[in-house]
């Protein structure tokens, strides 16, 4: 006889605890400057360890900073860097260790008006109260989110996930012209959650035969590009290298309008051909 033991809520939803060695999370940096920067951080769980007799998910990183062109598309435990560890225990908390330090990351119990003290380095310690609780349907089961909002700032998080925005990394603290989104994330080799529409290597190109640039950037609803030619085709493609646009523009004066309001939230690569002439431009979209 099989008995199936699952740790249920008050509401009556399974509880959804991190997955082992089979998580992956992509989360894109953005710095926005002019131009615009981005940064793409790769984690993924693989083993774990024990350390005064607890056990601890050993989690890696392929990274990332701003500016800087991950050379990994997916996540590569190849090369990958030990990054910290965590643990999750039974009262739904979970404990980061980036050195000899355990600190309290994560707690999924926490209800409206309960407070949660983010120890998020080296912005030190900011202490926030949760506003909402609800639940989000994910293939077929819902999560439990958490949501908290503080000095115009949003942090939302899920269980079996992490923050919706900067999972691992810890940052929420900085208020600014940096954001951060989780992209991302899968179990076993399979989408869960996210666009998963990130910044790959895909690099801009120059041509001095061919020239154009497209503004505003980041793109919002509708955008405009301008070249010193017409060009006999452009082509518009998302990071995953999937074609969104693609058509001939003909004969066009001024600035060319492009519509992007359905466009989902992230880079995209605008490509020009005139003749033998190619030349490629990177854009990021905001909704």
């Amino acid at each position: 006889m099989l008995f199936a033991l699952f740790t249920r809520q008050s509401n009556g939803q399974p509880y959804h605890p991190f997955q082992s060695d089979s998580a992956t999370w992509t989360i894109v940096e953005y710095g926005y400057v002019i131009p615009v920067q981005t940064g793409v951080w790769h984690f993924g769980m693989d083993g774990d360890t024990v350390i005064n007799a607890l056990s601890y998910k050993k989690l890696y990183c392929n990274g990332g900073s701003l500016g800087f062109i991950n050379p990994e598309p997916v996540f590569n435990r190849q090369t990958a860097f030990l990054f910290a560890m965590f643990r999750e225990d039974s009262l739904k908390r979970v404990w980061f260790r980036p050195d000899t330090v355990d600190i309290l990351y994560y707690d999924f119990s926490l209800n409206v008006g309960d407070t949660f003290c983010f120890d998020y380095q080296p912005c030190g310690i900011n202490c926030h109260p949760v506003s909402a609780v609800d639940s989000i349907l994910i293939n077929g089961s819902y999560r439990r989110q958490i949501h908290f909002s503080y000095g115009g700032q949003e942090e939302t998080w899920i269980e079996g996930i992490g923050s919706a925005f900067d999972n691992w990394i810890g940052s929420w603290c900085y208020i600014g012209n940096i954001a951060w989104e989780l992209n991302c994330y899968s179990e076993a080799g399979n989408h869960v959650y996210g666009p998963c529409n990130y910044p790959t290597g895909v690099a801009e190109t120059s041509n001095p035969a061919l020239s154009f640039h497209v503004y505003p950037d980041p793109i919002h609803d509708f955008f405009f590009v301008r070249g010193n030619t017409t060009p006999d085709k452009l082509i518009v493609t998302n990071a995953l290298g999937q074609i969104i646009l693609s058509f001939k523009p003909g004969e066009f004066r001024g600035d060319l309008e492009l519509d992007a309001s359905g466009w989902d939230s992230g880079v995209y690569f605008i490509t020009l051909q005139s003749g033998n002439s190619v030349i490629t431009k990177k854009a990021i979209k905001i909704n």
